[in-house]
């Protein structure tokens, strides 16, 4: 079981992490993308089409189902 933080070290932790969003704020202000790391990973890759067709597919799937939210 986790031990129960004090006021103190929940203050430090949301701390940090507003710390880390404003760095990642600063980059993406500067024009850092990070989603530009992973484009095209799936440049060549035999399997990416049939896997498109299977998201289209799923997505007909869903669109057409009377019971889906």
């Amino acid at each position: 079981m986790a031990e129960a933080q004090t006021i103190e070290q929940r203050v430090a932790g949301v701390e940090k992490d507003v710390a880390e969003l404003k760095s990642h704020v600063q980059r993406l202000a500067q024009g850092e993308n990070p989603w530009l790391k992973a484009a095209g990973m799936f440049h060549g890759d035999p399997y990416f089409a049939e896997w498109q067709e299977a998201i289209r597919e799923y997505r007909r799937q869903v669109d057409n189902d009377p019971d889906a939210p």
